[in-house]
């Protein structure tokens, strides 16, 4: 997953492929069942939420944030199982320990894995501009030979719109992120397309009288033609027998599931779970040599310590400030 709510101080993606004509038939009913699947659980998602929350009629803004120290400064520690690349028959283990610097402005807000610009913010919709990275990949089988994929970094604007909230804990959001994708060896910046990620989101603060924080995170997301042809074109110099050419178009990339749970621990500690998995079934480019597996699964583990928080405190409305990787 090139991560666009990054799941991730450290994922190396969250693009997903397409196929050719070639396989229509199969596609197009892969591409129906996986659809129905993602939406088929938005919606139940969405209709249970409702229907808890019918009952409510306004929310105290004490229940919807909360007051956090204005600035942290800490340290994290993730590590975790991550897909070479959309579609990729392989994963490989990642850890990285690193300090991180947390500011909660009311128009700027730095994160452990990401800066975010406020530009429009109302009780329901929220427009930003945010940033974040992931890792890079150079050890994958079906990519022998050929150049690895470097670092990846994204940046765009976001739109998020509230779409219902209990008298509790739990909210409903949808999410419209659309990023412009960038690679670096860090000799280098080149510029790799679009990718869009429709989202519903589902947020419940104090998860079965846990304490802890559940996020949920559902939808497809599509990429331009330069974004694919990262992950899935075969050029002619790298035609090996098993790998034939292979020219990748832009579109639907698949599905994804992201699982947050964050849990404190005091004031200053907290350790935050992570599960990703992806369907890539009826994506644009399964038909190249490069696409490898329909399903696919991201799994990782982080804890965060604060050493430093200021005295000056700030609203607090949602729990990403260190992400999972």
């Amino acid at each position: 997953m090139l991560p666009v709510r990054c799941p991730a101080a450290g994922s190396t993606t969250s693009l997903h492929p397409r196929g050719k004509l070639s396989l229509h038939q199969q596609n197009r009913s892969d591409d129906l069942s996986m659809r129905s699947l993602t939406w088929l659980v938005g919606a139940a998602l969405a209709t249970l939420f409702l229907v808890r929350a019918a009952p409510a009629q306004t929310v105290p803004d004490a229940q919807t944030s909360e007051e956090k120290p204005l600035v942290e400064i800490g340290v994290l520690g993730a590590g975790g199982t991550l897909p070479d690349y959309p579609a990729s028959a392989q994963n490989h283990w990642h850890a990285l320990l690193l300090p991180y610097l947390i500011y909660r402005g009311e128009y700027l807000q730095l994160a452990a894995n990401s800066i975010r610009g406020i530009l429009l913010k109302t009780e329901r919709v929220n427009l930003d501009v945010s940033a974040s990275g992931a890792l890079s990949s150079h050890d994958d089988n079906a990519r022998l030979g050929m150049p690895g994929l470097d670092y990846m970094g994204q940046i765009g604007p976001r739109l998020n719109v509230l779409l219902a909230q209990d008298a509790t804990y739990g909210k409903l959001d949808f999410e419209l992120p659309l990023r412009a994708v960038f690679s670096t060896d860090f000799k280098s910046v080149a510029y790799r397309g679009l990718v869009l990620t429709p989202e519903i989101g589902y947020t419940r603060k104090n998860f079965m009288d846990s304490g802890g924080t559940l996020n949920l995170w559902i939808g497809p997301e599509f990429a331009t033609t330069r974004l694919m042809d990262y992950f899935y074109t075969v050029a002619p110099q790298f035609v090996i027998p098993g790998r034939p050419q292979y020219t990748a178009n832009g579109g639907y990339l698949g599905s994804h599931l992201d699982v947050t749970y964050r849990h404190p621990i005091g004031r200053r500690a907290s350790v935050i779970g992570y599960l990703g998995p992806e369907l890539n079934a009826g994506a644009t480019n399964e038909a190249s040599p490069l696409f490898k597996k329909k399903f696919g699964i991201s799994a990782g583990l982080a804890f965060a310590y604060s050493f430093y928080q200021s005295d000056a405190t700030a609203h607090a409305e949602t729990e990403e400030e260190c992400c999972a990787p």
